[in-house]
C-alpha cells in the first residue's frame, strides 16, 4: 500500500512535467471507459485491471472523478489454485469399484493418490495444464491395471477407467496385469504389500 501511495505522489508531478500535453492525456484517459464505468482492455472490454490504472491516471492529472449512483450488483472473484480431474472407478462389469487406490503421474515427476469413494468416484485437484497418467494397482499392489492417459487445459470430469476381470476370470491367451514397478509407487505404497492402503 505505501508503495502505491508513493508512486501516486510522483505521479502528481506530471501535469507540470506534461504542460501543454496534459489536457490530451486527460482526453485519452476519459476516453477508455465504457459506458458501465470500467476501463477498456485490449479488446475493448470493461476490466478491473485496466479501470485501476486509468482511475489512477487521473488522480494524478488532479481531474475529479464523478461516481454516480446506480444499480447494485454482486461481482464474484474466484481464485483458482489449479485444475480438477475427477472420474469413476468401475469393475470389469460396471460396477462401481470402492476403496480402491489411483495413483496420479505428471508434469514434474508430480504423484499423487486417491482411494475411490463407496460410488467408485474419485478425483484430483490442484493440477497444472499438462498430460497425466493415472493408474490403478491391484488390491495387493503386485501389479498394475492399463493406465490411462488424459491432457488437462481445464477442469476434467467424467472419465471413466474400467478395470479388466480378475485373473480367476480371464481368459486363456488374454494377457494378465503386469507386474508393478515398486519404484513408481509414492513412498508411502512400497513395501505395503497385501496391508490397507490408506489415504
Amino acid at each position: 500500500m505505501n508503495l502505491r501511495l508513493d508512486m501516486l505522489q510522483a505521479a502528481r508531478s506530471a501535469p507540470d512535467l506534461l504542460r501543454d500535453a496534459g489536457d490530451g492525456v486527460v482526453e485519452f484517459l476519459r476516453g477508455q471507459f465504457n459506458h458501465d464505468g470500467g476501463a477498456k482492455n485490449r479488446s475493448g472490454k470493461s476490466d478491473l485491471y485496466y479501470t485501476v490504472f486509468a482511475l489512477d491516471g487521473l488522480a494524478a492529472m488532479g481531474v475529479e472523478v464523478p461516481v454516480e449512483a446506480g444499480e447494485r450488483t454482486e461481482c464474484r472473484i474466484v481464485l483458482r489454485l489449479g485444475f480438477d480431474l475427477s472420474g469413476v472407478l468401475l469393475d470389469h462389469e460396471r460396477t462401481p469399484e470402492p476403496e480402491r487406490p489411483l495413483l496420479l503421474e505428471g508434469p514434474g515427476n508430480l504423484q499423487k493418490m486417491v482411494r475411490s469413494g463407496p460410488d467408485g468416484a474419485w478425483g484430483f485437484t490442484g493440477l497444472k495444464e499438462g498430460t497425466y497418467r493415472v493408474w490403478c494397482p491391484t488390491p495387493d499392489l503386485a501389479s498394475e491395471h492399463p493406465p490411462v492417459d488424459i491432457e488437462v487445459k481445464d477442469d476434467v470430469s467424467g472419465v471413466e477407467i474400467v478395470l479388466p476381470p480378475p485373473p480367476d476370470l480371464v481368459e486363456p491367451g488374454e494377457e494378465a496385469p503386469p507386474p508393478i514397478d515398486p519404484t513408481r509407487l509414492p513412498e508411502g505404497l512400497r513395501n505395503r504389500g497385501d496391508s490397507p492402503v490408506q489415504p
